[in-house]
Order: C-alpha cells, then structure tokens, then sequence
C-alpha cells in the first residue's frame, strides 16, 4: 500500500504491537535488499507478570513493559498497531476525477452506513491501493474508522512510557503489508494469509489484479486456553504454558486430563477456525468470479508447529504452510541483536508490517 496514513515516517524506527497477551516490538530501517533489524523481543505478559486471569492485563500492565523496553533500549519513539477489530474498514473505487472533498464526502457516509457510532467519533484515515485495477480513470482507496478513543487510550499509555507514537497503523494492515513486502507481491494466483492470533484471527487474501480482502474471524488462540482452564483446574498462566508446549515438540502424550482435553480442545478450535475460513473463501470466490488459489500461509501464535496447516490442508485441500516474517524477509541483522527467529518470528508480522509500513 503507498503511504498516506496518519504520520510521516523515519528510515529508522521502532515499532511495537501491544497484543491481548504479547508484547512485540522491532526496531531498525528498511533497505533495497531487506529489512535491516537492531533488536526485536516478544514480551508475554502472562508469564513476565505472573497473571492469574485475563482481567489482570490492564493499560498499567502495558506502560510497565513498555518503560522496561524503553530503559533496556533506549528509544523515545515509535510506530504502534491498533486492533482491527474495533475499526471498520473499507475499500472503495474513486474516479480520479472525483476531489479530495468529495472523496472525503463519500467515505464518511459509507462509515457511518456501518456503524451506530457519531461519525465525528471516529478518526479516518485512507490509502491508496496499489492495485493493477488503478488507472488514469480509477483509484482505489482503503479508508479505515477508528475511534478516537481507542487512539487517546493508546497515546495515554504511550505517555506515561516515556514515548511519543510516530505512527497509528491497524494490525490486520500492518500483517497485510507485511505479507505483501515479503511474499504476496510475487504470487501470481491469490493467496491467502491466516494470522491465527489470540483474541481473534485474521483472514486475508490478496491478488495482484483484485483489492484485497480482508476479515476478522471470531476464533483466536483464547479460546484453546478458556477451554482448557475450565475443563481442568489450571490457572491461566499454567493453561498457556501447556497449551504452548502442546504446540511444541516438548509434549508427552499420555492419558491425562489436561491431555486429553487439550487435544479435543484443539480439534474444536481447529474446526470453527477452518469452518469461518470456508466462508470467507465462498465469499471471495462468488464476489470476485475465483476459482483456485495458489496457496494458504498461516502464522500467529497458534501456528507454532505442523499441526494446524495439516488440518487446514486437509479440509480445505489447498497447499497449507507455515509461514515466519523473520525468515521469509530479508533480515540483517545488527551484532547485538541475538533475537531466536524460530522462537519469536511468527508473532511478528504486525510489528514488522508497521516497521515496514510505506515501503
């Protein structure tokens, strides 16, 4: 996408993503070749702080870590994602006839088409796509609403960190680009990126001819942990630290309650997760006249190992992978940064896409 969000940016900067439960923050400066990086860390906040239940992450919990980064690292400013699922967002074709007020006109009332919220509530923003559909005739724009409230909490959170934000991006754009930076570009056919998150995961597909297509799906990485703490007497941080070694190759398969329920646990979350991603698929296939894709890539958390891509290529009977930002880019890295790909790099597609953004 060409730049023209809500902030001019720096050849080196840092970007952070405050997730449900994680923490991700990268810093470093774009190059011809890839993506030179000075730190990148993955902070889980359900471990660091000892949480006994969701309800313990509070905005205070945030403006901790990020104090700790800022005196480990030494930064003042940074590029922040914002959750999707609490914008609307929207692709619209404009002539380019059509005026920057008139466009602005037509934007909003499509906004307020969708929501009950007061247009004068939201902060809109567009960019422009860059489609093979743009002409001398045409434009297509993404314009994304996002409540002013939710910028005020995260510039609050920003403040008493001791950090200025340089840049607003939404999460699911932010894992758009920089899907597209690495990958997406290259594909010939569309293809789908499956960033299975903890809230809520992602489902976006893209091809160069078509704008993209974007949807927020109900079933997120939560949901295995939820499940587990009320079939079984684990707390939350002991029911994330199984359910990850579940995802690991760390596991010892016996007959054990927390086994045992893990295992169907994860076949339900599987299954509605694959279920909401055949929808989004019959969707895009009648809308757009698709009949093949080249392929389905998964990341997020709950990606960590085979599993997941199996089942989706099963039932979906599309070439399935896993696919790691920190691999699939070009990284360099500088001496001091030691940061594991394989331990962190498939929770960093949204930092990434915002240290990325406009490139």
């Amino acid at each position: 996408m060409k730049n023209s969000l809500f902030a001019s940016l720096q050849k080196k900067r840092v970007a952070i993503d405050l997730g449900s439960s994680l923490v991700k923050v990268i810093a470093g400066s774009t190059r011809k070749k890839g993506v030179q990086t000075d730190f990148a860390e993955l902070i889980d906040l359900v471990s660091e702080y000892k949480m006994g239940s969701s309800d313990e992450i509070t905005d205070d919990v945030y403006t901790e870590c990020l104090k700790k980064l800022v005196w480990r690292y030494n930064f003042k400013e940074a590029a922040v994602t914002l959750p999707a699922n609490e914008a609307i967002i929207q692709s619209m074709t404009f002539s380019t006839n059509t005026s920057e007020e008139e466009m602005l006109e037509a934007i909003q009332e499509e906004i307020a088409s969708q929501t009950f919220d007061d247009i004068d509530d939201l902060q809109i923003a567009c960019c422009e796509l860059d489609s093979h559909k743009n002409s001398d005739k045409s434009i297509d724009l993404l314009a994304c609403a996002v409540p002013k409230s939710l910028i005020d909490r995260y510039k609050s959170i920003f403040k008493y960190s001791g950090l200025k934000p340089t840049l607003f991006d939404l999460d699911i754009l932010a894992i758009y680009n920089c899907f597209y930076y690495s990958t997406g570009k290259l594909l010939q056919r569309p293809a789908i990126l499956l960033h299975c998150g903890a809230e809520f995961s992602y489902c976006i597909i893209l091809h160069k001819k078509r704008q993209p297509f974007f949807r927020i799906l109900s079933t997120g990485g939560n949901h295995i942990v939820t499940r587990l703490m009320q079939e079984t007497e684990l707390k939350l941080n002991e029911a994330e630290n199984y359910k990850r070694m579940f995802l690991s190759d760390l596991i010892k398969y016996d007959n054990s309650l927390e086994n045992l329920s893990i295992v169907e646990i994860y076949c339900e979350f599987a299954a509605q997760l694959i279920g909401e991603m055949r929808r989004c698929l019959q969707h895009y296939q009648v809308a757009e006249g698709i009949t093949e894709f080249d392929s389905i890539h998964i990341t997020g958390g709950e990606a960590r190992n085979t599993l997941l891509a199996n089942l989706i290529n099963h039932d979906l009977n599309i070439k399935t992978q896993v696919w790691n930002p920190m691999k699939q880019l070009q990284i360099h890295r500088a001496k001091h940064d030691t940061s594991d790909d394989d331990k962190i790099g498939l929770h960093m597609a949204s930092a990434i896409g915002a240290l990325v953004h406009g490139e």
